[in-house]
């Protein structure tokens, strides 16, 4: 990838815009498979030039963002198959 290079080599400014052009080329053609690749490599880049990274939208680490929803449990009913019913003896 053209901004791995480019942090690899401490090019910042030049990571950057790759990352922009990645970006919006992925938006446009709808292929989000590398968006958190791109957004690890800009936060890299974005420390290599002394500014924070970007903050993320929701963080698993910070549990008072999810507003009170619950991991989900795993021994219910969801994971039955379809063909089996939850509870029936």
């Amino acid at each position: 990838m053209l901004a791995e290079s480019y942090l690899q080599h401490g090019s910042a400014d030049e990571g950057l815009v790759a990352i922009a052009k990645a970006k919006e080329l992925s938006a446009r053609a709808e292929e989000h498979m590398w968006e958190a690749e791109l957004n690890r490599i800009k936060g890299e880049l974005r420390r290599i030039q002394g500014l924070p990274a970007p903050k993320s939208r929701l963080s698993l680490w910070q549990p008072s963002k999810l507003h009170g929803t619950r991991m989900p449990n795993h021994s219910s009913c969801a994971l039955h198959s379809a063909s089996q019913s939850c509870g029936a003896t």
